[in-house]
C-alpha cells in the first residue's frame, strides 16, 4: 500500500486541480491520502478541521479519462474500501512559543488526524527534536542545514518514534534551489540511514505529482539509496506514523502497537 500524506491541494478554492491530483495518484496506485492545511505560529480554534467527507469513488469517475490508460484502473487495481482521504495540520514555527501549544492542544489541533510542525531554522529544528506531540517533523530543505552536527540528537529522537518528513515537489519545482534540497537529504540519510524517514509530494497540482516508481527512480539516480528502503518511505514508514497518531490521541504512548490498537487506527481513517 502506497500513501501520501502531505496533498496541499486546496479542495475548496481550486477544486477541479484537487480532483486530478487525487485521480493521477489513484491511477499511480496510492491508497491513503493526507489533505494538508498548512498554519504559521499558534493555531486558534478558528483553524479548526473542516474538511467535508467526499466521494473519492465519484471524483475518480469524472476525472479519470484525462489520465492515460485509467479507464481499465479502476477494475484491475482500485479497492475502495482501502482508499481513504485523512487530514493533517502542517504548523510552520519560527519561535519557542510556537511549541508550547502541543503540549495542550487545544480542540482545533485535536481536530486534525495528523499534527505535523515544520522548524524554520535550525535553531527550531533543534527544538523540535524535543518530546513534542506530534506525528511528523516536516522538514525546510530550501534552506541549508547541516545534520550531522545534531547527528546525536536525530538519532536520539528517532529513538523516541520522531518521523521526519521529505516533500519532493519543491525540488521538481524550482531548478535553483535543487542542489541544497540534495545537500541537505544526502546529509539527512547519511545521519539516519534512512530511518523514519517518510517521503511525501507536498503537491498542489498532479504535475508536481510522482508515482511510487518515479520516486524509486529519483532516489536511487541522485541519492544512491537501495529500493526497497527507498519503498518503505513511502509505504511501511507512513503506516508507522498513523499508528503512531493514533496513539498520541488515544492512547498516550510509544509502545508497540496491540492488535486492538490497530482496530481503532482501522476505524479512524475510514
Amino acid at each position: 500500500m502506497y500513501y501520501d500524506l502531505c496533498i496541499n491541494a486546496e479542495y475548496k478554492e481550486r477544486y477541479s486541480d484537487f480532483c486530478e491530483l487525487i485521480t493521477s495518484a489513484l491511477c499511480d496506485k496510492y491508497q491513503i491520502f493526507a489533505v494538508n492545511t498548512n498554519r504559521k505560529g499558534t493555531v486558534n480554534v478558528n483553524d479548526t478541521n473542516n474538511f467535508k467527507w467526499i466521494d473519492i469513488k465519484l471524483i475518480f469517475q469524472n476525472y479519470s479519462l484525462k489520465f492515460l490508460n485509467s479507464s481499465n484502473i479502476d477494475q484491475k487495481f482500485m479497492d475502495w474500501d482501502k482508499i481513504k482521504i485523512l487530514t493533517k495540520l502542517t504548523v510552520e514555527a519560527t519561535d519557542s512559543k510556537d511549541f508550547y501549544q502541543f503540549s495542550n492542544p487545544n480542540n482545533a489541533l485535536k481536530s486534525y488526524d495528523l499534527l505535523a510542525v515544520k522548524p524554520i531554522g535550525e535553531k527550531m529544528f533543534e527544538m523540535c527534536l524535543n518530546d513534542l506531540a506530534v506525528d511528523i517533523i516536516t522538514l525546510n530543505l530550501d534552506e541549508k542545514f547541516n545534520f550531522s552536527v545534531k547527528k546525536h540528537l536525530i538519532q536520539s529522537a528517532i529513538g523516541k518514534n520522531v518521523f521526519f518528513e521529505i516533500l519532493y515537489s519543491d525540488f521538481i519545482k524550482d531548478n535553483t534551489k535543487r542542489s541544497i534540497f540534495i545537500s541537505n537529504v544526502l546529509q539527512l540519510f547519511e545521519v539516519t540511514k534512512g530511518k523514519n524517514i517518510i517521503i511525501s509530494s507536498g503537491a498542489d497540482n498532479y504535475f508536481d505529482h510522482r508515482s511510487p516508481f518515479d520516486i524509486t527512480t529519483l532516489f536511487e539516480t541522485i541519492f544512491e539509496m537501495k529500493t526497497d528502503l527507498i519503498k518503505k518511505m513511502v509505504s511501511e514508514n507512513c503506516e508507522k506514523v498513523l499508528i503512531k497518531a493514533v496513539q498520541r490521541k488515544y492512547f498516550k504512548t510509544t509502545t508497540d502497537v496491540s492488535i486492538q490498537d490497530k482496530m481503532v487506527i482501522d476505524d479512524n481513517i475510514k
